[in-house]
Order: C-alpha cells, then sequence, then structure tokens
C-alpha cells in the first residue's frame, strides 16, 4: 500500500491516512477505509475554475463558488450532513447583527469532521475570523464552507475567501479574516477543515482552533 501517496490524496484531516488497520475481532487486522474527505487533486481542479463575477462588500480575489455539481466530485454519494451531525452537539444560529464563537476540536476517532451553523434567511454576508493557536508556531482552522438547504443538503460552496492577516494584539494572537456571501435559500453552513488552502500557503492549517463569525448584513 502506498501510503505516501495516500497521505497526499488525503485533504481533510491533518496527519491522517484515508485507510487505516484496525483488529477485526479474530485476532487479524483489516484494511479500512474511511469516508472520503476533500482531496488536493479534486479542490485544485475546482479552482481553476475562473472566478465568477460577484457583487460584493470586499470579497478576497482568490474567492470561488463552488457549484453542488463541483462538490459532489469529493463527495461522492454523501450529499445531506444534517441528519448525521452528531447529536451531542448544539448548532449555533447567526442572526443579523450577531457575532458566534465556536471551538472546533479534534475528533477522538479518525472520521469526517464538520460543523455546522443555523443561518437566518435575513444575512447576506458574514465576517469570518480564525484565531491563531499560540504565538511561537501558530496553526489556524481554515474550513471549506458548504452552505445546505432546509434539509441539510448541499447548495452550493466557497473557498478562497481570506482578505486580510489580521496581526496580534496584547488580548488576542493573530487572525485570519475573510467575507463570505450567502446564497438564497441557505438555511445552514457546513464547515470542514482544509490540510492547506490556495488563500493561506504560507499557513499550517489544522482541524481545531477558535473561530469567530459575524453577521455583517
Amino acid at each position: 500500500m502506498n501510503n505516501e501517496y495516500l497521505e497526499d490524496q488525503e485533504f481533510n484531516l491533518e496527519g491522517k491516512k484515508r485507510f487505516y488497520t484496525m483488529p477485526d475481532g479474530t485476532g487479524r487486522l483489516e484494511t479500512i477505509e474511511r469516508k472520503k474527505g476533500v482531496s488536493r487533486s479534486i479542490l485544485d481542479k475546482i479552482l481553476n475554475k475562473s472566478n465568477q463575477s460577484l457583487n460584493s462588500i470586499t470579497l478576497s480575489n482568490n474567492y470561488v463558488r463552488l457549484s453542488a455539481q463541483d462538490l459532489s466530485l469529493a463527495f461522492e454519494n454523501d450529499r445531506c450532513f444534517l441528519e448525521s451531525y452528531s447529536k451531542n452537539k448544539t448548532i449555533k444560529s447567526l442572526v443579523p447583527e450577531k457575532e458566534i464563537g465556536l471551538w472546533p476540536r479534534k475528533p477522538i476517532k479518525e472520521k469526517f469532521e464538520y460543523e455546522l451553523v443555523k443561518l437566518d434567511q435575513n444575512i447576506q454576508y458574514m465576517q469570518f475570523d480564525s484565531y491563531a493557536s499560540n504565538t511561537d508556531k501558530p496553526t489556524y482552522y481554515w474550513p471549506l464552507v458548504i452552505f445546505l438547504d432546509k434539509s441539510g443538503c448541499i447548495l452550493e460552496g466557497v473557498s478562497g475567501f481570506k482578505n486580510q492577516k489580521i496581526p496580534a494584539t496584547l488580548l488576542q494572537h493573530a487572525a485570519l479574516q475573510g467575507v463570505i456571501k450567502i446564497p438564497p435559500k441557505s438555511y445552514y453552513m457546513m464547515m470542514t477543515p482544509l490540510a492547506s488552502a490556495v488563500d493561506v500557503p504560507e499557513q499550517e492549517l489544522s482541524n481545531q482552533g477558535q473561530i469567530k463569525i459575524a453577521a455583517l448584513q
């Protein structure tokens, strides 16, 4: 098995292989293929598309909208994510003129991990801030953002949305900041961590961190 190739293909969880071995209950080991994440080759293919013209407040030059068809290449038959979301997690709601905080954590077991936020229908734009884990060797949680309909199924996604890096102050760590346009009829926003991203090539990314999401208008 070419583990180096498999690690390069796996784009969703840092330092994890798509294939792993575990006891089968008879004293032998079996190779298990877990749910597919977003592979580097697939996302690179999508991001090479020409950027669409967007009516924006201040969207990144790298901002790319991803269609449901684009995302189907990454998620295969998985199109809906509301029912499978952990029952132990509370889905926070983003409402006009408010902000919410999230603290994604590494999963205890190796699995496809994502966060969900419920969206008010009156919000068109939101600001996304991801804070550095520390000052010495900072890592950031930077996700692929996917918008879901009322049933929790994929509408479209967004990547490359970083606008700027906010320097550290005495009160908080440095942060990556971006603005995202919310498509019509989006009831939920799903976020799944990236191991690397076109808009933050110089930063080390992680599947845990601290983020703040604020409704702009």
